[in-house]
């Protein structure tokens, strides 16, 4: 597997060994897809009823599976800590929204504000992206 930064691409090999490359762009968008099976799946767990509901207990295991495909391709561009900090920030506070639009949950001012706080947390960890880089460049100099 061979890493290019200028780019913000990887290398990844095909079967028949050629190469293919995900771009950061692409991380990204498999990361919101991810994302979207994840609170899918959630969701589904939800309207399971302790397993009670067999389409929606099916569901859970089919749509965490396709959350943890999406989520191992959104990986090879993406560092792992952001990638699950996003993931599961975007989950919480997804499924707080639609829990209290289609299931009547309370969302109390102090709720709203946690789940602001997990936003902030998430947001500033994107800006954290590729800092450490530089510095284990500047430390391999050494």
């Amino acid at each position: 597997m061979e890493v290019s930064s200028s780019y913000q691409t990887i290398d990844t090999p095909n079967d028949d060994g050629s190469k293919s490359k995900i771009t950061l762009k692409m991380g990204w968008l498999l990361l919101a897809f991810a994302i979207f099976f994840e609170v899918a799946g959630t969701v589904a767990m939800k309207y399971s009823d302790g397993f009670k509901n067999i389409v929606a207990s099916v569901l859970i295991f089919v749509f965490y599976a396709a959350s943890f495909v999406f989520m191992n391709y959104a990986l090879q561009p993406i560092d792992l800590g952001l990638a699950y900090a996003v993931w599961s920030g975007a989950g919480i506070v997804a499924t707080s929204v639609y829990g209290f639009f289609f299931f009547d949950e309370k969302m109390p001012g102090l709720k709203v504000f946690l789940i602001f706080v997990v936003v902030v947390a998430v947001v500033g960890l994107k800006f954290t992206e590729g800092k450490n880089e530089t510095n284990s460049e500047n430390a391999s100099l050494l």
